[in-house]
């Protein structure tokens, strides 16, 4: 999801699916979040580029294996409907072929409605933590399996894999590492590549 400060002038009317499915498409990046759509600043250079460095890797990948596909945002990943509605963009996404086949399909207009097997968001300072695990008890509830926290200030990516009653932290990479992938087989990234300017 693009980081830094949810914008200054909040949006009070709910929004209900219906109505969020007949609106116009809009080029800023946000969350919806109870029915109340928070937008969010436009994302750094820095930012653009570790997300474009992840999605080349993700997309080589898609073309390699032809397991899946892989998404880059802005795109809405559907959380619920009711009682309020709850979408969230992650920064990168990507969902196995037998995961979109079980969902009956990619959807052709509005969100994605099947969880995606491995999430990406990328975390700057500016951040508050509180919003990162809201985001990330959301991907818990529609079944994600797996997430990289990037924190590009600290050179950092942080794994975690979800479960029906739990969210662990498994794996912390930094330096020269490789960052490898337990949902996607033989999906892996060096942190040097992925951190290049």
């Amino acid at each position: 999801m693009a980081i830094s400060f949810l914008d200054k002038q909040p949006q009070t009317d709910q929004l209900t699916y219906e109505i969020y499915l007949r609106e116009p498409e809009i080029a800023r990046r946000y969350s919806i979040v109870e029915g109340t759509r928070q937008f969010m600043s436009s994302p750094t250079y820095r930012h653009q580029r570790i997300q474009s460095n992840i999605d080349r890797a993700l997309r080589d990948y898609e073309e390699e294996t032809q397991s899946g596909v892989a998404v880059t945002a802005p795109c809405d990943v559907l959380i619920r409907r009711l009682p309020r509605l709850q979408v969230r963009q992650p920064d990168n996404f990507f969902v196995k072929k037998d995961t979109i086949e079980r969902g009956g399909g990619l959807p052709e207009n509005g969100p994605f409605k099947i969880a995606p097997d491995l999430i990406v968001e990328i975390l700057f300072s500016s951040e508050r933590s509180d919003m990162l695990q809201d985001k990330l008890a959301d991907y818990q509830e529609i079944g994600v399996m797996e997430a990289w926290i990037v924190y590009p200030d600290e050179q950092r990516i942080e794994v975690i894999r979800f479960t029906a009653t739990d969210v662990q932290s498994v794996a912390t990479y930094t330096n020269d590492d490789t960052i490898t992938s337990a949902t996607l087989p033989n999906f892996n990234i060096s942190l040097r590549n992925l951190f290049k300017p």
